[in-house]
Parts: C-alpha cells; sequence; structure tokens
C-alpha cells in the first residue's frame, strides 16, 4: 500500500484560550519528504497526506481536483462544475475554444438589445455606437 510509507502518532493538544482539546494526527519527522513555507507554517508531504485521507473519510475526495488548463494546480471544487484553479485559466481554457469570438459577439450584441429595452422601458434615449 502507498500509505505505508508514512507513519503518524497521535496528539492531543489543550488549548487555554479556547478551552479544550484539539486532536488530531501528526507525522513522524522525515527530512527526505518534500516540504514548503506557507507563512509561518511548515506544510510536509506527510500532512498532505493526511488531509487526503481525512477528506476521503468525510467523502469530499472526489472534490480534489487538477486544474484543467494549467494541470500544474490542485483545487478543492465546492461544486461539481468548478473546474479551474483560477479566473487566469476559465479564461484562457475558454478563449482556445474555436467558437470564442463568434459565441463572445453574439452574447454582446444580446446584451446591447436587452440595455436598449431596459433603457427604452424607462424611458432613456441609448446613445451606444
Amino acid at each position: 500500500m502507498a500509505l505505508e510509507n508514512y507513519i503518524f502518532r497521535p496528539r492531543a493538544t489543550y488549548v487555554i484560550l479556547g478551552r479544550g482539546w484539539i486532536f488530531g494526527m501528526v507525522p513522524d519527522e522525515n527530512k527526505r519528504w518534500f516540504q514548503m513555507h506557507i507563512g509561518n507554517e511548515t506544510i510536509s508531504e506527510a500532512d498532505a497526506v493526511i488531509s487526503l485521507v481525512r477528506l476521503a473519510e468525510t467523502g469530499d475526495l472526489g472534490r480534489v481536483r487538477l486544474c484543467e488548463m494549467c494541470k500544474e494546480r490542485w483545487r478543492v471544487a465546492a461544486k461539481r462544475n468548478y473546474r479551474f484553479c483560477s479566473d487566469q485559466c476559465r479564461e484562457a481554457f475558454y478563449a482556445k475554444a474555436p467558437d470564442y469570438h463568434s459565441r463572445k459577439a453574439a452574447n454582446q450584441r444580446k446584451y446591447r438589445e436587452n440595455l436598449k429595452r431596459r433603457l427604452a422601458a424607462q424611458g432613456l434615449i441609448w446613445k451606444g455606437r
């Protein structure tokens, strides 16, 4: 099994200000594992593994997906149709579509027509170009 390389031990921490116990699992240190720093925190490969195990435990592992555009960044999709890691990747993906420009032009024409109707209904004048 792929998880046999990771050794975790239980941890119980009492938080004085929170007035309660926090329970979890922590990895034994292994300097060969990948590590990265986010702010003051050091995140190890084992931290990622235990997070994935927890997601599997809660039934949310299927929400972890690779970005469909850059194929480099992982994200947690809150909804089934969330496919990209950022707005830039989403826009770049759709800009590559063969009908992108014609679809965009049609959407803009429809928007301007709706705007003209709304302004006319309010008695205002459309000064479009």
